[in-house]
């Protein structure tokens, strides 16, 4: 017969009526266009999940109920003794007290304990971003080879120099844009002046690229590089706020040429085949790029990291499956390593940061006001009106959602 265990959280004893156990596996299914067969993505263990009916009861009840309900709210890990599973380092998650005092007394828990695990480190996101820099480095070097082997100018020159012409232009527009938010830009190393140099310079060099594109196409290896320097200038001066990733994401805005040129004969398919090889580089650099970027920027809550995580994911399977032109296994490989850098970065930074809710008031009120109802912290004032855009922070408005962290 099974020995039975006395169970207890903390060492405080408690008789148990009933328990469950929950785990699993947590999956991340990918569900594609056009593609019956999706991809189903094992992203690691859930956190084991267990939850136990207790009672403690006799004429000293009062005494053992509040000894329990103290160890189950400190915020600390303890051992759980659960009469099946033994030994196990838990949190208290949630709790709930029902009581009588018919029969001597007793006080009835719904407890619910989550397995504690390992706790993170500060130094975890630092190793892991510079995981992230190393599967970056890695998908740009295997593009720009696989590229430079596989790209041949086809005879329809002018529709492929359009298209580095287009490049370009994404290129400028980026840094048309950075140049005139200077000064929004945190983060920037050196000063302004220093900033904004850079950003002639680096527009100088994406005309070079329009200006010398029909060259460029016989030498692929000097042309994506060119296209890596300029991209590269953009992503170091795109600066530290989450709107970095969208400057960056948009230098691949122009890869779309490809789809509305005809196949009607042999040249037309050469040339479209070699506009789709560009097209797709670069969306590989550019995804190269958007991790560097996502290890810079400073999030201020786990929606926008999420936000950022998701269209970078997207990215990834944008260039994963598409069928004209297969990527190379090194190209696949490395795309895949950079994508799995990327989401253990960004995930290891959400379990830090604060999420967002949103809160309705149901009259008029001083952001000062709401800042100590929320936080008790008046200094949070500004914090609600920069990200709710009020104009008067004496006057919040009333039937308006307002976005607001949760602490």
């Amino acid at each position: 017969m099974k020995e039975y265990r006395k169970a207890s959280y903390k060492g405080i004893e408690f008789e148990v009526d009933s328990r469950s156990f929950t785990g699993g596996r947590r999956l991340q299914v990918h569900e594609y266009p056009n593609k019956d067969v999706p991809y189903t993505e094992d992203l690691g263990k859930k956190a084991d999940n267990y939850a136990v009916t207790a009672f403690v009861l006799g004429s000293d009840y009062e005494s053992k109920r509040d000894s329990l309900k103290k160890a189950c709210l400190d915020g600390e890990a303890g051992t759980l003794i659960h009469p099946d599973y033994g030994s196990i380092e838990v949190k208290c998650d949630s709790i709930t007290v029902k009581e009588t005092k018919d029969q001597g007394g007793m006080a009835v828990f719904e407890l619910v304990f989550i397995e504690a695990g390992e706790k993170a480190i500060p130094e975890t996101s630092i190793d892991l971003s510079e995981s992230v820099l190393g599967a970056s480095g890695n998908m740009l070097s295997s593009a720009k080879d696989n590229f430079s082997k596989a790209f041949k100018i086809a005879s329809g020159v002018a529709e492929i120099t359009a298209l580095v012409g287009g490049i370009a232009t994404s290129a400028t527009s980026a840094l048309n844009s950075i140049g005139s938010g200077l000064d929004y830009a945190e983060g920037l190393t050196g000063s302004v002046t220093s900033a904004m140099n850079k950003v002639v310079d680096a527009a100088s060099l994406a005309l070079s690229l329009k200006t010398n594109a029909k060259s460029l196409l016989n030498t692929p290896s000097a042309l994506a590089a060119q296209m890596d320097a300029v991209f590269s200038v953009v992503t170091s001066l795109a600066g530290k706020k989450p709107e970095a990733f969208k400057t960056v994401r948009n230098l691949a805005s122009g890869t779309n040429a490809s789809e509305s040129v005809s196949t009607s004969n042999t040249d037309a398919v050469a040339e479209k085949q070699s506009m789709q090889q560009l097209e797709q580089l670069t969306k590989q650099i550019v995804i190269a790029k958007e991790a560097e970027i996502i290890t810079e920027i400073e999030f201020e809550n786990a929606d926008e990291a999420t936000s950022i995580l998701e269209s970078f994911v997207s990215d990834t399977e944008e260039v994963e499956l598409f069928e004209d032109i297969e990527p190379s296994n090194e190209v696949m490989q490395s795309l895949r390593e950079v994508r799995e850098a990327v989401v253990q970065y960004v995930r290891e930074i959400i379990l830090e940061l604060p999420r967002t809710k949103t809160v309705t008031l149901s009259e008029k009120t001083p952001s000062l006001v709401l800042a100590y109802d929320l936080y008790e912290d008046l200094s949070r004032a500004d914090e609600i009106c920069k990200k709710n855009k009020i104009p008067y922070p004496a006057f919040v408005p009333a039937d308006k959602d307002l976005r607001v962290l949760t602490e």
